[in-house]
């Protein structure tokens, strides 16, 4: 039976390797040089660049052409050996353009022997030469696939996709490098102005954490993140990730102890995008009961301006949206519940009706405030500022001597708030 030909590979692997011949290994990411000293049973023995002896089996070795050492000689001078072919390969390393080589082959869709690749970019195939070019294709991986100890060309469509992806690590890395620098003199109280825009969206990022805000590989890259600026900067910090991430921030003057973290997890915006604010800021309402009449008609409000209508919020309040008023009259109550009319300046469908939906509600915490409405509107336009006339839904409901309830209606007014009280100063006029 006529015997099988052997394939390049298995013709690769079954030539034996001399004793002093030049290899290459793989260990991870990397290329280690090194020199066969001895061959025992079915694997090599390997003396590496870094002085180490290593036993590996002839399919984790590529030899360089070519080059042979005494494998009798010092370990010291083997090592220095090796090392200074090595640094004649980087010096050739140096000026190659595997681009320029790639288009030379990229419509050769085979596996390509490095001794042709050398002698078509180099015209000839010398041990410097050949290590150079292997050591540039294995670690650019954009121009060739390493097929086992062959090369192929990649397609200019794969090319093009990887030159993206390495952009985008590479935009990637520098952000890392950037915020673990902005952490670093944030700690040491050297921040001067606000990080640049690769470093807030990591910033950004450690909140969610640290909030408990992230999901499967948002969390992944959030820790990655954690761990890169801890290794960094030698940060020890204790606890789960989440309790990591929050004391970095504390650290580092970005969170209080006592930052409101719920704001955060549910990822709930606390400011206005600048078109939004634009359409506030061109929000227009009447300023007397007149240009009311004109704008919506005779009859559509009543003028409540002279009730004694008046609000009671916190000190700190700003957004006043809901009034009362009082009236006694043969012993009759006519209680009003006057609440800010958005709907009369805010169209159907508009970004800040769009807005308004999104937001669902205003929000009142301990520490801040996050309003349905950009400030413009909400704690200005709108709001229900003393001695400004502004429109209202109100309901008026009557009450007899006993506070049994007579009437109620449901109507559109015009209101002019003439007290904004506290909550203390109305505690300390009940006392």
């Amino acid at each position: 039976m006529k015997k099988k030909p052997l394939t390049p590979l298995e013709s690769y692997l079954e030539s034996s390797l001399e004793l002093g011949d030049v290899i290459t290994y793989d260990s991870g990411e990397s290329l280690i040089l090194g020199c066969v000293i001895e061959k025992a049973k079915n694997k090599y023995v390997i003396l590496n660049i870094e002085g180490s002896q290593i036993h590996l089996p002839r399919e984790r070795l590529y030899k360089i052409p070519n080059i042979n050492l005494n494998q009798d000689a010092p370990k010291e001078e083997i090592k220095a050996s090796l090392k200074t072919f090595l640094e004649s390969a980087i010096k050739e390393l140096e000026d190659i353009n595997l681009e320029l080589l790639w288009e030379s082959k990229n419509e050769d869709n085979r596996a390509i022997s490095l001794s042709e690749l050398c002698e078509e970019y180099f015209g000839k195939d010398n041990p410097q030469n050949h290590l150079a070019l292997r050591l540039a294709i294995v670690k650019d991986k954009i121009f060739f696939k390493r097929q086992k100890e062959r090369f192929i060309p990649r397609s200019k469509t794969t090319v093009e996709e990887l030159r993206k992806a390495k952009e985008r690590e590479a935009k990637r890395l520098k952000a890392l490098n950037m915020t673990a620098d902005y952490f670093k003199k944030a700690i040491t109280g050297k921040i001067e102005q606000k990080p640049p825009s690769e470093v807030i969206g990591n910033i950004s990022l450690l909140k969610l954490l640290a909030a408990d805000g992230t999901q499967g590989e948002e969390t992944k890259e959030a820790r990655k993140l954690l761990r890169h600026i801890t290794d960094t900067l030698n940060l020890e910090l204790m606890g789960s990730s989440q309790e990591r991430a929050f004391q970095l921030l504390c650290k580092s003057g970005i969170f209080k102890p006592d930052e409101n973290l719920a704001l955060i997890k549910y990822r709930i915006r606390r400011s206005f995008s600048a078109s939004i604010s634009t359409a506030a800021k061109n929000i227009t309402i009447p300023q007397d009961i007149k240009s009311y009449i004109e704008k919506e008609g005779e009859g559509v409000r009543r003028d409540l301006t002279h009730l004694p209508a008046f609000t009671i919020d916190d000190i700190s309040t700003k957004d006043m949206d809901d009034a009362l008023s009082l009236e006694i009259s043969g012993g009759i109550f006519s209680l009003g519940v006057h609440i800010t009319d958005i709907s009369s300046a805010i169209l159907p469908g508009s970004p800040l009706d769009r807005e308004a939906m999104l937001r669902a509600t205003s929000l009142y915490c301990p520490d801040c405030t996050v309003n349905m409405f950009p400030p413009e509107i909400s704690e200005k336009l709108l709001s229900l500022v003393k001695g400004q006339i502004r429109p209202c839904m109100t309901v008026y409901a009557k009450f007899d001597s006993s506070y049994n309830l007579i009437s109620t209606e449901v109507f559109l007014s015009l209101i002019k708030v003439q007290e904004n009280y506290t909550y203390d100063l109305v505690d300390a006029i009940l006392k």
